[in-house]
C-alpha cells in the first residue's frame, strides 16, 4: 500500500486549475462584469464585450461617437482589463 502525504484541498484545486487552464476560462466568463467595471456605467451601456481571442478583446459599440471615445481611451481600458484579468492576456482592443 502506497502512503501519500496529505495535501490541502486548495493546493490540489490550484494545481488542477493550472493544468486545465481554468484560470483563463473563469476570467473570460467574468468578461461582461469586468467590462462594466472597467468602462463604467455610461460607456458599458453602449458597448458590449464579445470575446477575447489571441490577445484581442472584441467589443461591440453602438454609435460612432462612442466608438471614437472608446478608441481614444483604448490603452487605459486595456490596462484596466489586464489588471482585472491577470491570467488572460489582452494586448489589443478591437471595436465592432
Amino acid at each position: 500500500m502506497n502512503k501519500k502525504h496529505p495535501r490541502a484541498l486548495g493546493s490540489i484545486l490550484d494545481e488542477l486549475k493550472d493544468q486545465m487552464r481554468l484560470s483563463t476560462r473563469m476570467e473570460k466568463a467574468r468578461l461582461p462584469e469586468v467590462w462594466s467595471k472597467v468602462a463604467g456605467p455610461e460607456m458599458s451601456s453602449v458597448s458590449e464585450p464579445v470575446k477575447i481571442n489571441d490577445g484581442k478583446l472584441y467589443v461591440r459599440v453602438t454609435g460612432s461617437v462612442w466608438r471614437q471615445e472608446i478608441s481614444l481611451l483604448r490603452r487605459d481600458l486595456i490596462q484596466r482589463c489586464q489588471k482585472e484579468l491577470p491570467n488572460t492576456p489582452i494586448e489589443e482592443l478591437v471595436l465592432l
